[in-house]
C-alpha cells in the first residue's frame, strides 16, 4: 500500500509541475538521468525474494528525432523474504546495459536494453540481462524531466533465471 501511495504522489507532482511548463519533448535531446528503482521478483525468484531495490544512471544519445541510443549502469539487490533472512543474504548485482529508446509520441517511449549483470556476492557470477519496457517523460523545467517507466528485466544465470517487473523513477536533464 505504501508503494502505491508513493507512486501516486510522484505521478501527481510530475503532472502538476508539467502543466506549468511549455510542452516539450525529450526526443532528440542528449540526456542524463539518475533513478531510484524498485521491483517485484517473478518466476523462481518470487519464492525466495520479496522485493528488488536499486538505483541507476542512464545516458541517452539521439540518433534521430525519435530514436536514441542508451547506456545504463547501476546497482540493484533482490531482498530475501522474512522467513529466509536468517539463512540468505540479498542477491546484489551491477547491471551494465546498452540499448535503444524510441519515442512514439512527444513524451511516451519504448525502450529495450541488453547487457551483463555482475553479481556482487561471494561466488557470484555474471549473467546476461535483457530489459524491455515503456515509459513517459514529464517536463518539469526547460530541458529537465521526471521520467517514469516500467520494465521486465530478466537475468539468465547458471541453473535458471532471476527476473523481475520493475518501476523506475528518474530525474533527467540535458547535457
Amino acid at each position: 500500500m505504501k508503494r502505491i501511495f508513493v507512486l501516486a504522489a510522484v505521478l501527481f507532482i510530475a503532472l502538476t509541475a508539467s502543466k506549468n511548463v511549455n510542452a516539450q519533448a525529450p526526443a532528440g535531446k542528449k540526456l542524463l538521468n539518475i533513478a531510484f528503482e524498485s521491483g517485484f521478483p517473478i518466476g523462481d525468484a518470487k519464492d525466495v525474494y520479496s522485493v528488488v531495490l536499486g538505483g541507476s544512471l542512464q545516458a541517452e544519445f539521439p540518433i534521430s528525432e525519435k530514436f536514441s541510443v542508451t547506456g545504463t549502469a547501476g546497482y540493484s539487490s533482490f531482498q530475501p523474504k522474512s522467513e529466509f533472512k536468517d539463512i540468505l543474504d540479498g542477491y546484489g548485482f551491477v547491471p551494465v546495459k546498452v540499448g535503444g529508446k524510441y519515442y512514439f509520441g512527444s513524451n511516451f517511449y519504448g525502450i529495450g536494453e541488453l547487457g551483463a549483470a555482475f553479481g556482487t556476492g561471494e561466488g557470484a557470477s555474471t549473467a546476461f540481462v535483457y530489459a524491455p519496457g515503456i515509459g513517459y517523460s514529464f517536463p518539469v523545467a526547460d530541458n529537465k524531466f521526471v521520467d517514469v517507466s516500467a520494465r521486465y528485466e530478466g537475468h539468465s544465470v547458471e541453473g535458471g533465471s532471476m527476473s523481475f517487473f520493475g518501476l523506475r523513477f528518474a530525474y533527467s536533464f540535458g547535457f
